[in-house]
């Protein structure tokens, strides 16, 4: 699997009388004889900003791709060219063992495929992703992006594994994609220091969703320019996936253009009117093990993850008028939500609802700590770092605690669960102000 930024190169290839875009990214001369599919590794190409405008596509159909695409839907038209764009080609022999089929594409630049094998439960999700630069009239909305991005992350929670593959136009530079609390994913290098508005939005979307980026996670050739232009070098490509599967995504390499362009002297393929792309190729192999459910086959490959049959779920489940009228009567919006605070208030108040606010308690599964074990390290009384530890008993920031019990008038000489109760919810202003200021101080202390 690889993604790519394209412009000219890639849509003339097929018109090439004596070269051919191989599934491993490289560009050779045809030969007589048809190359095995099997001798190919490369099997799902994203594809970013493909200029293509209605209904038009890349056929690539004699060098063993289909192409799923999203083109743009309103252009200006005084525009000279197509512009944004994205989609996949994916390898023929792939579909032959996996049913692909779009889930998808409702927002300009991005588009989602959904993999399942036809014989096994193994299912992955693939995004290919453009989002415009800063200063396009199409990029101004990063948040509004990110969040589609998140929902769909959200919608496909029970699959096996989740790539964004894409040109965000984000600049990371030192911003961190992982809290530092994670400890088990490897630290990113960087060749790019400078950060962007998009990079800081881009930020805040990886550690909410608990993605992180492959760039500069393995060696040299991971942490190199993906944009090179006359404009300046930067990176901005980026392969994105949830925590617990960076192990499984090998050999991630950056490849420019340039590189491949010399490695096979096609210089004479680059015609006046084209321009070789300033994007590079981010490369990588994805490894799953799993079991073969096919009774022809002898040897199966014993699977290294728990899965949970959701589709065995009868269909009348919680389907009862009973059932739901009591799921209407407790469904709504939390207050929090609807009330003017601010986006970081808002947000640590979400994590520590939904139990993923990066304390002990969250962070200690990802080393395979017993839950009674993961003790908070700010306290010397063997105290488990919970939600209520955090808010009600962690001595670090005591003061700042008495502050908010003042300002809701509770007992604050008098803490037991009806306190904690009392601040989720009927001082949730309150507390979503005093939460950040707790998290931040934590910080602090690491």
């Amino acid at each position: 699997m690889f993604e790519i930024n394209t412009r000219t190169l890639l849509k003339e290839l097929p018109h090439g009388s004596s070269y051919r875009l191989t599934a491993n990214g490289r560009i050779i001369k045809k030969t007589t004889e048809a190359a095995s599919e099997n001798e190919q590794t490369d099997d799902i190409v994203s594809v970013c900003e493909t200029h293509l405008s209605g209904t038009n596509e890349l056929d690539l159909a004699e060098d063993g791709y289909k192409w799923y695409g999203s083109n743009r839907t309103f252009i200006h038209r005084n525009a000279p060219k197509a512009s944004g764009g994205v989609g996949f080609l994916v390898k023929h022999s792939i579909l032959k063992s996996f049913d692909v089929r779009i889930i998808d594409k409702s927002v300009d630049g991005i588009l989602g495929l959904l993999f399942r094998n036809k014989e096994t439960d193994f299912t992955c999700v693939a995004f290919s992703c453009y989002l415009p630069p800063e200063n396009s009239p199409w990029g101004r909305d990063a948040q509004t992006f990110y969040s589609h991005v998140l929902s769909q992350i959200y919608l496909n929670y029970d699959v096996d594994a989740i790539f964004l593959l894409g040109d965000f136009n984000s600049r990371l530079g030192n911003l961190k994609d992982v809290a530092s609390e994670f400890d088990t994913v490897s630290t990113r290098e960087t060749i790019d220091k400078t950060h962007n508005q998009h990079g800081q939005s881009f930020s805040e979307f990886l550690n909410d969703s608990k993605f992180c980026v492959l760039n500069g996670r393995s060696g040299e050739q991971s942490n190199k320019f993906t944009s090179i232009s006359l404009k300046g070098k930067a990176v901005v490509d980026y392969v994105c996936v949830p925590h617990d599967i960076v192990e499984n995504c090998k050999n991630f390499e950056i490849i420019t253009c340039n590189e491949i362009i010399e490695s096979e002297r096609i210089q004479h393929l680059i015609g006046t009117r084209s321009r070789i792309p300033d994007h590079a190729f981010l490369m990588f192999d994805y490894v799953e093990n799993f079991i073969i459910k096919s009774e022809n086959v002898k040897h199966n490959v014993l699977s290294t993850k728990k899965r949970f049959r959701f589709k065995e779920i009868p269909s009348n489940f919680m389907c009862s008028d009973i059932t739901k009228e009591a799921i209407h009567m407790k469904y709504e919006t939390e207050l929090y939500v609807k009330m003017n605070i601010k986006k970081q208030e808002r947000s640590v108040m979400a994590q520590f609802r939904s139990g993923i606010l990066p304390l002990r308690i969250e962070t200690g599964r990802f080393r395979n700590e017993a839950p009674d074990e993961r003790f908070c390290t700010f306290c010397d009384d063997g105290s488990v770092e919970d939600e209520k530890h955090f808010l009600l008993y962690f001595k670090a920031y005591h003061n700042l605690r008495q502050l908010l019990f003042e300002s809701v008038n509770l007992d604050r000489h008098f803490i037991d669960n009806r306190t904690f109760a009392n601040l989720m919810t009927l001082h949730q202003r309150q507390t979503a102000k005093y939460l950040n200021l707790f998290f931040c101080k934590r910080k602090e202390l690491l």
